[in-house]
């Protein structure tokens, strides 16, 4: 998917993650801008990512890791 931050819903990205189930192995790949705030599809997903159990942080690079969830920023 690409630049999730210009979306106003978060429509596009849920249909097509939800339907990752159909076929073994798919993943939703996502590149953005910056976002214009939390309250908004990517801030969600950040806010998300950031929260889950390995979130690591080497200068100015975010790497944070969970269950069927990466973010890299």
């Amino acid at each position: 998917m690409d630049d999730l931050a210009q979306h106003e819903t978060a429509d596009v990205y849920e249909a097509m993650s939800t339907g990752l189930h159909k076929r073994p192995g798919a993943r939703v790949i996502t590149i953005t801008t910056a976002g214009v705030g939390i309250d908004s599809p990517l801030g969600r997903l950040r806010a998300r990512c950031l929260a889950q159990p390995d979130v690591r942080r080497r200068g100015s690079v975010t790497d944070a890791r969970g269950p069927g969830l990466r973010m890299i920023e």
